[in-house]
């Protein structure tokens, strides 16, 4: 079963669960899942009627990668290669600025981001940029938001939250510098477009 592990396909909606294909041994597998949660937790089901294999994931650490664990909890169901869950960048960077403070936080994100024990993931960023915005810690948002930034550049969203925490800051000429980037990356962005043309009448 070396190098053989389990691929899954782009999924649709259908009545409330989202309907995938996973490839399995050169078979093609119906899986019916749904996923979901808010600060602080999040779940995941992903169901093979077929075969009566169910895997359900109940997570409170924050936003865990469920859909990867999942499909490692599947792919040992089903003796394939698997591979360990790295643990969160985001998550350990939180805990590091609660900790130590941002300054000595920021250091440990450049010490540790390459050393390949910690993934990176960009929902994962901005949830604790935003969870710092709710805590006030607003220049801890700023600098997380800039990470994710730096990092995803070619994000429309990341741009976006930085806009967000500037203004907050009360800086509007870099929150409409980061609106008007999320802007361009993504022309569907309402909201970027709304608070562009709100900043720039000011």
């Amino acid at each position: 079963m070396y190098g053989q592990h389990i691929q899954a396909g782009r999924g649709h909606y259908a009545y409330g669960w989202t309907v995938n294909d996973w490839k399995v041994n050169e078979q093609t597998k119906q899986v019916i899942g749904h996923s979901g949660g808010i600060n602080g937790f999040n779940t995941i089901i992903q169901r093979v009627p077929e075969d009566g294999t169910v895997v359900i994931l109940l997570n409170n650490t924050g936003g865990a990668q469920l859909d990867k664990i999942s499909l490692n909890i599947a792919a040992i169901l089903y003796d394939l290669d698997y591979e360990l869950p790295k643990r969160s960048l985001a998550l350990g960077l939180l805990q590091q600025i609660n900790k130590n403070g941002l300054e000595q936080a920021i250091l440990w994100y450049n010490e540790t981001k390459d050393e390949g024990t910690y993934a990176l993931n960009e929902g994962e960023m901005n949830n604790v940029g935003y969870n710092l915005l709710s805590q006030k810690q607003i220049k801890a948002a700023i600098a997380v938001f800039t990470i994710n930034v730096k990092e995803f550049p070619k994000s429309s969203n990341t741009y976006d939250s930085l806009g967000e925490a500037y203004l907050a800051d009360g800086n509007n000429t870099l929150a409409l510098k980061n609106y008007k980037k999320a802007f361009e990356l993504d022309p569907t962005n309402k909201n970027a477009e709304k608070i562009v043309k709100k900043l720039d009448r000011k």
